[in-house]
């Protein structure tokens, strides 16, 4: 069949246009790159309840990728960065998701407390596309989401003993729980439970926002201590203020997020007397660098962050292009972190910790 000049015109230009839109993976897609740099999306939540993680994740990444480049990239390929803000939110969490894995990148760094919102792995598995996170305890994965996200967030287990070691050192052994029934709450509870008796268990949907029946009747059954693993932006400050009309007095404790809380406009000025755990980063000199660099202070997830990225360009350095490959690096090689030291992944995918 014969074709003529107008039609193999219209034919060149449409399969030119198919080529150009097709993915392809670490390609560049805006001016700022070009096509041999090395492009890692990265997925933190830069608004929402997560959003002071999120920053200090980004700044995290920005300081690995900023030190790779100086010391002239991976392979020779300057690294940049693609950032897509999750509104710490499932759904554009699955959106932002979608947007990566159609342009066939192989691995993404994030998202921001990925146990809070696990949905999204075994779409990432089925697509073959590695999700790396800095803020997801490996305890609140199921068997099968462990065999494939990858996180570098601290140790639970070890973190929820010390707690509990300290408040029964201070002579608080009427402790109760208010905790949010979502994936990473319900996974710290049953750690506490395994570990110690409450004299109250509350569990309560994110969005919240009267606790006055609640905060009344834990009143009446005086605690030595609330332990508070409440997340949602609009519940938990609701909590705390309403924590400081019903009963003033009430010790309170959490986990490493109260550090900051302490920091959050929303919730500061209803704290007054919060027992929070710390994790210990084993390279002191990394908070003197970030803060050098961003003008403050980091917290957790800083470290993590820097220590993901890290790893993932290692992997891609070795020669991994892959998720799996990558995966199979990052499990079967000594990592040289700022937050661990010097460790290998455990065979349930977890880390060590130090914690105070």
């Amino acid at each position: 069949m014969r074709v003529n000049f107008r039609a193999k015109v219209i034919i060149r230009i449409i399969l030119a246009y198919i080529l150009l839109a097709a993915p392809f993976p670490f390609a560049p897609d805006s001016a700022a790159e070009t096509e041999s740099d090395l492009v890692i999306p990265v997925m933190v939540g830069q608004t929402g309840a997560a959003s002071v993680f999120g920053k200090n994740e980004l700044d995290g990444y920005t300081l690995a990728v900023e030190e790779w480049n100086r010391k002239g990239g991976v392979n020779g390929r300057a690294v940049k960065l693609k950032v897509e803000d999750t509104r710490t939110d499932q759904k554009q969490i699955i959106t932002s998701f979608q947007w990566f894995a159609m342009q066939g990148y192989p691995v993404i760094l994030g998202p921001t407390w990925l146990d809070g919102f696990p949905a999204v792995i075994p779409l990432a598995q089925r697509k073959g596309v590695l999700l790396v996170t800095p803020s997801a305890a490996v305890e609140a994965f199921s068997e099968n989401d462990r065999k494939w996200a990858v996180s570098f967030y601290h140790n639970s287990t070890i973190e929820t003993q010390t707690l509990l070691n300290f408040l029964k050192s201070k002579g608080m052994h009427r402790i109760a729980l208010i905790y949010e029934e979502e994936p990473f709450s319900e996974m710290m509870r049953k750690l506490i439970l395994k570990q110690a008796t409450l004299i109250a268990d509350e569990g309560v949907q994110g969005g919240t926002a009267d606790f006055y029946t609640l905060l009344n009747r834990l009143k009446h059954k005086r605690p030595d201590v609330l332990i508070v693993y409440v997340w949602n932006e609009t519940s938990l400050s609701s909590l705390l203020k309403q924590i400081q009309i019903v009963i003033p007095s009430i010790q309170l404790a959490t986990v490493h997020d109260g550090e900051s809380w302490i920091k959050h406009p929303l919730f500061k000025p209803y704290i007054k007397k919060l027992i929070h755990t710390k994790f210990i980063v084993a390279d002191s000199a990394f908070a003197q660098r970030f803060k050098k660099r961003f003008g403050y202070e980091p917290i957790l997830t800083a470290s993590n962050a820097y220590d993901a990225m890290n790893g993932v360009l290692s992997a891609l350095q070795s020669g991994a292009a892959t998720g799996r490959q990558i995966r199979d690096y990052l499990m079967s090689h000594e990592l040289d972190t700022a937050t661990f030291g010097k460790f290998k992944f455990t065979k349930d995918a977890s880390v060590p910790s130090k914690v105070r």
